[in-house]
């Protein structure tokens, strides 16, 4: 009499062909997320404050597994609204940019290099979502930044106080408790004591805590990055942080205004490892960033440098439709002749004013 086979044994029948496929796809995604991490995307498992236990949505802007997936993603449309390329105007925005901020370089390749920085850290995807929550928050709260000078008034209203915000989380670094304090008390809406129930409730946001917010969020980002994939040795001042993030916000208020964006569905986790790939691609790791900028270097670059010829601008003013004198909206925070430049001569002293008014 023969023996029944016992569920308990393995099955020797190989896996089927759809096993098979997740299988390898789920092999094949593992594989690109581990390349993306070593050329530059963040680990899920960082926060923003630090405290590796965080839960806070706010903190957790790198993940994007259930409860943080987002809901939508920032896309560029091919041409605004006056039928401007759109990756035109980000590389203009970047250059102009960087001749402002070290107005006495005068080799062109390094002011390419700088450029080149400047645009891939405008055009992260960290970025990016900073903007996206920096529009709901104000569509949410009923802030309305209908035109651009009262924008630019809240920045400057806020712009002291956010150089004050980032010489003291410099300050603290050694101190993981109060660094996680100060950028929870950042990026969290403000709050008020309920005695009637013994809790605190939160108050409406205000357009500067929403600008706070993504200047913050977009700060933590640009650290990270800095101190981990792209050592530029560029030592920042808080004050050129402070502009620099500012006119990032005020470019992509006017990209958005010149319905150069589209907003897009997130689909799941794939979608945003395909949208991290594309800024990689585009944006490689650039080496042979020299740690002195004020100091010659004569040497030869012998880092693994890479240049990408979508990065390098067309003469200022080429651009069809576009006058630099007249059309701040197309040079983003930089500003114009007209309207009167964000960025200080760097030969004068920096005041408290920050943006131009109006």
């Amino acid at each position: 009499m023969s023996t029944p086979p016992s569920s308990d044994r393995i099955s020797s029948s190989p896996p089927s062909p759809v096993a098979l496929t997740l299988r390898r796809r789920e092999r094949d995604e593992r594989r690109r997320r581990e390349e993306q991490y070593s050329h530059g995307r963040p680990l899920p498992s960082q926060k923003l404050c630090g405290n590796e236990e965080c839960v806070l949505r706010c903190c957790n802007v790198f993940k994007t597994s259930r409860f943080y997936l987002p809901d939508y993603l920032l896309g560029d449309k091919e041409r605004s609204v006056d039928d401007i390329l759109v990756k035109d105007i980000q590389t203009h925005f970047a250059y102009l940019a960087a001749t402002r901020i070290w107005p006495s370089i005068e080799k062109q390749s390094d002011v390419l290099l700088k450029a080149q920085s400047i645009e891939a850290f405008a055009a992260s995807p960290p970025v990016r979502a900073a903007y996206l929550d920096f529009r709901y928050l104000c569509q949410k709260n009923d802030l309305n930044f209908s035109i651009e000078s009262r924008l630019r008034e809240t920045l400057s209203v806020t712009m002291p106080r956010f150089r004050s915000l980032i010489e003291t989380l410099d300050t603290a670094r050694l101190d993981d408790d109060y660094t996680e304090l100060v950028v929870h008390r950042t990026l969290q809406p403000p709050h008020q004591a309920d005695k009637a129930v013994q809790t605190d409730r939160p108050l409406p946001w205000t357009q500067e805590g929403c600008v706070m917010r993504f200047l913050l969020t977009s700060e933590l980002w640009r650290c990270h990055d800095e101190r981990y994939m792209r050592q530029r040795g560029w030592a920042w001042k808080p004050w050129i942080v402070a502009e620099l993030l500012s006119a990032v916000l005020l470019h992509y208020w006017l990209l958005d205004r010149e319905k150069c964006f589209e907003r897009v569905p997130c689909r799941g986790s794939e979608q945003c490892d395909e949208v991290w790939q594309d800024w990689l691609d585009k944006y490689p790791l650039l080496g042979g960033d020299s740690s002195h900028d004020d100091e010659e270097d004569d040497e030869p670059d012998q880092g693994d440098s890479k240049k990408s010829p979508d990065l390098v601008p067309k003469p200022i003013g080429l651009i069809k439709g576009l006058d630099l004198d007249k059309d701040v909206g197309y040079v983003g925070g930089v500003g114009t002749a007209a309207r009167g430049p964000l960025w200080r001569d760097m030969r004068q002293k920096h005041g408290d004013d920050g943006l131009p008014q109006h």
